[in-house]
Order: structure tokens, then sequence, then C-alpha cells
């Protein structure tokens, strides 16, 4: 199982096997492990990413592996770069200044996973806080659409104005009956029963009424028939806007928007805050580990025998150094009796 963990090249992991080693197996082993469990947060935290981004699940498994591979791959080269040699505290503050940009690069990868990683965990507050915004959006956005259909209202008042014409003239046509009966009755007008003049004055006028208020009422109907078909039409396309509106802001919960509001929640909540830079604090931690025990880890046989190797592979390249037959220990290998 600790072979597993073991993040060293083939040529280490021969001198690593070696006797003279044993003493540093739990210590690569540990740091290989670690290695190993910050590649499945990245694995975890990337699928979550992509997933945000493409909305698409069939590529998110393959992407989702493949990039905590590429994680994986990094921070175990990080931490094979880094070779301990002696000094005390100069060689230490040495390699120090020297891992650096690695631990740069460490903070950045961990940066890259520590984010998605906490979208997801504060997802549920980033949702409620999206349909927030999105509500406040369309709300504001009302004033506008109605604006742009603005001749639906007037279309009503238009139909308002021709319902009331209509009812004004059969208000005048009820009262010019009302008048023909009265006067015939003897109870209105003149007071004389019977159809006289006058009743045949206030029927001619009652004729011309109905007339008009037949005329009227057609035109208008019509007129009212064609501008409730316009306002139809023009309710149909302000809804259509709002659905699209409505569609468009609930599409609009991609990565950017998503970190803008964790951003807003960051700034208006300071518990939040806290608990945002505690687990980033966490992760930060996880992925610079291997790198800082490998800094802080002291100076043992393997990393003796890995800085006599390449002094004599960097010799003998220089054609200073008698290439000979060595074991994995960079001792001269003796052949048997």
């Amino acid at each position: 199982m600790k072979r597993f963990f073991w993040v060293c090249s083939g040529a280490d992991m021969a001198i690593l096997h070696t006797w003279d080693c044993s003493t540093d197996h739990n210590t690569y082993a540990g740091i290989g492990a670690t290695i190993f469990l910050t590649a499945v947060l990245a694995s975890l935290s990337g699928g979550y990413a992509l997933w945000t981004v493409f909305q698409f699940l069939s590529c998110c498994p393959k992407l989702r592996i493949l990039w905590g591979i590429l994680i994986f791959n990094l921070d175990r080269y990080i931490v094979m770069s880094l070779h301990k040699s002696r000094g005390g505290f100069g060689a230490f503050f040495r390699q120090v200044a020297t891992a650096s940009p690695r631990l740069v690069l460490a903070l950045l990868i961990a940066s890259v996973i520590t984010v998605p990683l906490e979208l997801k965990i504060f997802e549920r507050e980033i949702i409620d806080q999206l349909e927030r915004q999105h509500q406040r959006t369309l709300t504001d956005d009302l004033p506008r659409i109605e604006q742009k259909y603005g001749e639906i209202a007037d279309l009503e008042t238009q139909n308002t104005m021709f319902t009331a014409a209509i009812t004004e003239k059969e208000g005048q046509r009820n009262d010019a009956f009302q008048e023909v009966q009265g006067e015939a009755s003897g109870n209105r007008g003149t007071g004389i029963r019977g159809a006289g003049p006058v009743w045949r004055q206030k029927t001619t006028f009652l004729a011309q009424l109905e007339h008009e208020l037949q005329d009227l009422r057609a035109q208008n109907t019509a007129q009212i028939q064609q501008n409730q078909a316009r306002i139809g039409v023009l309710k149909q396309a302000r809804e259509r806007e709002i659905a699209h509106n409505e569609g468009r802001l609930h599409e609009a919960n991609g990565l950017l928007a998503r970190l803008n509001v964790l951003h807003d929640l960051l700034q208006e909540q300071t518990t939040t805050a806290i608990a945002f830079g505690l687990m980033a604090a966490m992760f930060v931690v996880i992925e610079t580990a291997p790198v800082v025990v490998k800094l802080l880890s002291q100076y043992g046989p393997y990393d003796a025998l890995v800085e006599q190797k390449a002094m004599e592979v960097t010799l003998a390249a220089q054609g200073r150094w008698p290439r000979s037959p060595t074991n994995c220990s960079g001792r001269p290998r003796t052949s048997a009796p």
C-alpha cells in the first residue's frame, strides 16, 4: 500500500527501495497519500466547476478524472523537484528560496481547487441570492416593458370611451322612450292623453335616437373588437418577452454569476466570510502540505543517496568521473565470487 503512495520517479524509487532508505518509507508514503487525496479533491472540485459551466453531465466524469490526474501530476512534480541538502539553516533558507515558485504554484492550485468546492458548499445560499437578484431585475424591468407596450393601455382607454359612448346614447334613447310613453299616457309633456302633435314629434326624435344608437353601436363595437384583437396580440408579445427575460435570468446562473454572488455574500455577511476564509486556509494547507513537509523533513539517507547519485551523473557527463556499474545506493557493484 505504501508503494502506491510513493511519489518518486523510477530511479528514485529504486533508491528508495534499498535497505538504507527504509527509514524514509513512511515519510514519502505520507507525502504521496496527501498528494493523492489532493488530486481527489481536485477531481471533485473540477467536476463541479465543469458541470456549472457546461451543464452537460455525460462529459463531466471524464473531464473530472483528467483534471484530477493533471493536479496529481503537478503536485508530484513539485515534490519530486525538491531535494534536501546539507548545510544547516543556510541551506534550508536556500531551499525555501528555491521552492518559493513551487509554493506559489501550490497556492495557485489550492485556489483553483478551493473556489469550486466552496461554491458547492454555499450552493443553497448562492441560489437563493441569485433568485432574489433575478426577481429584483424582473421587477425593475417591468416598467420598461409596460412602457414599451403602452399601446395596450391606450387601446383599453379607447374601448372604455367607446363603451361609455354607447351607454350614454342608450340612456338618451331610454329617456326619449319614457317621454313618448308619458306623453301618450298624459303623465308628461302637455299632460294630454293621446297621440297628438307633441307625441309625434317626440316619437320622431326617439326614432332618430334609435337610428343613431344602432349606428354608434355597430361602429364602436367593430372598433372595440379590432382593439381587443390588437390588445391580445400585444399582450402575447409582452408575455413572451417577460417569459424570455425570466428564462434568460434563470439560465444566468453559471460560474461567473455564482462567483459574483459569492463575492457579494462575503462582503455582506461576516460569518460567511469567516467560514470561507477558514475553508480556504484548510485547502491551502492540504495543498501545500507535501511541499512544506518535504522542506521541514530532516536530511535523511534517501536525500544523501540521491545527492550522491546526482553528483556522479553530473561528473560523469563532464568526463570527470569514471563510469562504473553502481548499485541503487551509489556503491560499486561487486561481482559474485
